[in-house]
């Protein structure tokens, strides 16, 4: 049975752990924060006036893989942990939540034919998220 004073060196060490691990969380998220900006911004001097000209970092071919990817994933997890995962209609109703999660993330270009509450119509859903055989 360890003594009082190991076990208070135990947690003093467990705290300063946690809170390397916060801070190290933190410098992640602001990472994660700056990569994931869709726009930069470029001004330039035009007539005497300044112009802001957007560009983006990824092209919408590379933002629907990148989206495609993330949602196979969350439909491969939620159909893992179902239940029973075979029922009729489960498959159907998992495609629609994977589709409703990347919506709900911010997932969807911004280009002419997808906006961001755009729900894709079942064919698509079915050849972007298929089941594992």
């Amino acid at each position: 049975m360890p003594t009082k004073s190991e076990l208070e060196a135990e947690i003093t060490l467990l705290k300063e752990m946690l809170e390397a691990e916060i801070v190290r969380a933190d410098e992640w998220r602001e990472i994660a924060e700056r990569n994931s900006k869709a726009f930069l911004d470029f001004a330039s001097l035009r007539n005497k006036e300044v112009v802001i000209r957007r560009s983006r970092e990824l092209s919408n071919k590379t933002r629907v893989k990148i989206r495609n990817k993330a949602m196979r994933e969350y439909f491969l997890t939620l159909w893992k942990e179902h239940e029973n995962p075979h029922a009729y209609g489960v498959i159907g109703e998992l495609r629609r939540k994977a589709n409703q999660w990347a919506i709900d993330n911010g997932h969807f270009t911004n280009d002419k034919r997808e906006t961001r509450d755009t729900l894709l119509s079942d064919d698509t859903l079915r050849d972007i998220l298929k089941v594992p055989k």
